[in-house]
């Protein structure tokens, strides 16, 4: 039998998520209007949309009560430094780059939610479980659709240097983060 987690650190758990989200949503959105490769610039303006909505629906999620600054529970958690290695290609290499390591870090957010989801109350929380279902969805259509850019693109010997040496970097960061599991 799963064990659930309190409200309490549930809430914790959403907030951090959330939090992950949105920065994706800056991050991405940033780089797709810095993008010179068309392709990149739709994958990663799309991911960033998709991103946004996430971090609504994860932050309507978050406890309604008296005294509960919601704002205050959005913060970085353990995806904190996954975050910021994306902030830091974000801010240190062009579009390309950023979607090497997005796409390589898809499945450690698709294993977040997935935790999340599957230690929510189904009695208490079941709008939170739907929520992740549908969050990891969107994150495996994410990583189909971020490949096949990817994959079309490193035909040509520069671009795939730039995209095996950012990938390489991304998973470096990955394994030091270890499971994702709270």
């Amino acid at each position: 039998m799963m064990e659930w987690r309190s409200g309490v650190e549930t809430a914790a758990q959403v907030g951090e998520a959330c939090a992950a989200f949105r920065s994706l949503h800056g991050v991405l959105g940033k780089s797709a209007s810095s993008s010179m490769i068309p392709a990149v610039t739709v994958a990663l303006d799309e991911r960033a949309l998709e991103h946004a909505w996430h971090a609504e629906i994860l932050f309507e999620r978050l406890p309604h009560r008296d005294g509960v600054d919601r704002e205050a529970l959005v913060r970085p958690g353990t995806l904190g430094p996954l975050i910021d290695l994306l902030e830091g290609v974000g801010a240190d290499h062009d579009a390309l780059e950023v979607l090497a390591v997005y796409a390589a870090s898809l499945s450690t957010l698709a294993a977040s939610v997935s935790s999340l989801r599957m230690h929510a109350s189904p009695a208490a929380e079941r709008a939170l479980q739907r929520a992740c279902r549908f969050i990891e969805f969107d994150l495996e259509d994410a990583q189909t659709r971020s490949s096949e850019v990817l994959s079309a693109l490193t035909a040509d010997v520069d671009l795939a240097e730039r995209v095996t040496a950012a990938t390489q970097d991304c998973e470096m960061v990955l394994g030091r983060l270890g499971s994702i599991e709270h």
